[in-house]
């Protein structure tokens, strides 16, 4: 008998013979591998929705894959083997035509075709692939109010997290979830800027390592550098100095240090590194930016129990990739708009607004800046605000705003950037990095409509703002902006804020930033 009758010989023929057969209901059945997926996801009868379902898992495993290849550097790699399995194994384009688009070897598209095949192939084996539309994914219950707390928080509405979060705190007593709990309220008031109140809560969360130091155990250690880090945010908003961002990467290596086995662990590591990125990403530090998220998306594909918000938020980030200096905007923006487009459609099809928004907003982004039609981003941007509006979320109308000021200022729309940045201002709640932004925005806003003056007062406000969280990047182009409207207005000084300028863009900005420089 043939091998290709016999999937059930050996693991490399089933293998062979899944993706020989990928669009064959019958003969995947009869494949061991999957079988045992749609076994386990009761995917029964119905032959269109088993092709459909294998293809399906697949395509969601291979957006895992893809993540982790580009959070390392790998992004051609990810290229090839996406368009690999998209084109040659599910889409049957011949390999030779493949291959010479790709500008490979047939031999290496075999090779890089074996390797994905056999990785995708283990995680329908191992369970780990997504399930299909339609099929209940079951969290640990201990951890489905946190979840849910998470989720109210990315609606919009905060006051109801935090409503959960406290019936939580008076009901549990296992004391990994108590501490979890309190945590996440300091974080949702530290973004509400109600800082007393999140003290509070951290002072809580610390009473609760020390007088449950027993039944903590072996993650003692992990849980009180969990309760630092928090508490390191809440002294990033009273105080942005060198001091707390040491404090903070300090807090975070000693979590990382800890064996996290248990999955809870893991989760809670995969936020902290998230949100270390976006920080970092925020602060114009790349190298750190990419550390941060390389570690978060390897940690992530160790879960078993992947969750749709971190995925969402990890592609987004990852996405942001082509921002980095050393990374070529323009070549990387379709496969950038198409990460991002994962992020959206797994954010809309888990109501997650807020990371929805984000992707948008940095969709827009790439449009503008890596794809040089701001026309077209800051008509993406649109609904954004009108939705930020409508949330009446003051945190949230303050990111969009600014945001989008940024994009009617490359668009040359000066005015309609300055409302906005006065927008965000009035109405919305700034942090300090938040604050410097929207003050640089409005400076490069009154340069455009040729008021020097002012647009030399703003950016040296902007300067000082940027200045308490050292944000190089916003005082390199701020420096440039006073350094140009000085110069416009016969100013003595420009020279010396023009070689500043170049100095700090030289070490901290983009070579689009330098050569304006």
């Amino acid at each position: 008998m043939s091998t290709r009758a016999q999937p059930t010989r050996s693991w490399e023929i089933a293998c062979r013979h899944l993706f020989r057969h990928i669009d064959e209901p019958r003969e995947l059945r009869r494949n061991p591998i999957a079988a045992a997926f749609l076994e386990r996801n009761n995917v029964v009868g119905n032959d269109t929705a088993a092709v459909q379902a294998i293809r399906s898992a697949l395509l969601e495993a291979l957006d895992g894959f893809e993540l982790l290849l580009r959070t390392r550097g790998q992004a051609g790699h990810a290229h090839r083997r996406r368009a690999i399995v998209e084109c040659n194994v599910l889409g049957h384009r011949p390999a030779a035509e493949l291959a010479a688009e790709l500008h490979i070897s047939r031999m290496q598209l075999y090779r890089e075709r074996r390797a994905i095949c056999e990785q995708l192939a283990k995680m329908l084996a191992d369970g780990r692939a997504v399930p299909p539309p339609g099929v209940a994914h079951v969290r640990n219950p201990r951890t489905a109010a946190i979840s849910r707390a998470r989720l109210l928080v990315e609606r919009c509405q905060s006051e109801r997290a935090l409503a959960l979060l406290d019936d939580v705190a008076r009901t549990c007593s296992d004391p990994h979830t108590l501490i979890r709990a309190t945590c996440l309220q300091a974080d949702i008031l530290v973004g509400r800027l109600e800082l007393d109140k999140a003290r509070l809560h951290l002072d809580t969360a610390r009473r609760f390592v020390q007088t449950n130091e027993v039944r903590l155990g072996a993650t003692l250690t992990f849980y009180r550098a969990y309760v630092d880090l928090a508490a390191s945010r809440l002294t990033a908003q009273n105080r942005p100095t060198s001091t707390a961002r040491r404090a903070s990467r300090r807090a975070l290596d000693e979590l990382l240090t800890q064996p996290l086995a248990d999955e809870s662990q893991r989760e809670i590591a995969v936020d902290e590194l998230a949100e270390a990125a976006r920080q970092a990403l925020k602060e114009g530090r790349f190298r750190r930016f990419r550390a941060r998220l390389s570690a978060a998306s390897s940690l992530f594909a160790t879960l078993h129990e992947q969750s749709p918000r971190q995925k969402a938020l990890l592609f987004s980030l990852a996405a942001l990739l082509y921002e980095e200096a050393s990374d070529s905007a323009r070549s990387g923006g379709p496969d950038t708009c198409r990460m991002l487009a994962v992020a959206e459609a797994i954010a809309n099809r888990e109501g997650l607004l807020l990371t929805a928004a984000d992707a948008t907003l940095s969709r827009a982004g790439v449009l503008s800046y890596g794809l040089g039609n701001p026309g077209a981003a800051v008509r993406e941007s649109l609904p954004v605000v009108e939705f930020a509006l409508r949330t009446g979320d003051r945190r949230v109308v303050g990111e969009v705003c600014s945001y989008v000021a940024a994009l009617r200022n490359a668009n040359r729309e000066f005015r309609e950037a300055l409302k906005l940045a006065a927008l965000a201002a009035r109405y919305g709640k700034l942090d300090r990095v938040q604050e410097a932004m929207v003050h640089s925005y409005a400076a490069q806003s009154y340069f455009g409509l040729g008021d020097y003056r002012r647009a030399s007062a703003t950016a040296a406000k902007a300067v000082e703002l940027a200045s308490l969280t050292g944000n190089q990047r916003i005082i390199g182009r701020m420096l440039r902006v006073s350094a140009l409207s000085l110069h416009a207005c016969a100013d003595a000084s420009a020279s010396k804020r023009i070689n500043a300028a170049v100095d700090l863009l030289e070490r901290f900005g983009g070579w689009d930033s330098l050569r304006n420089a």
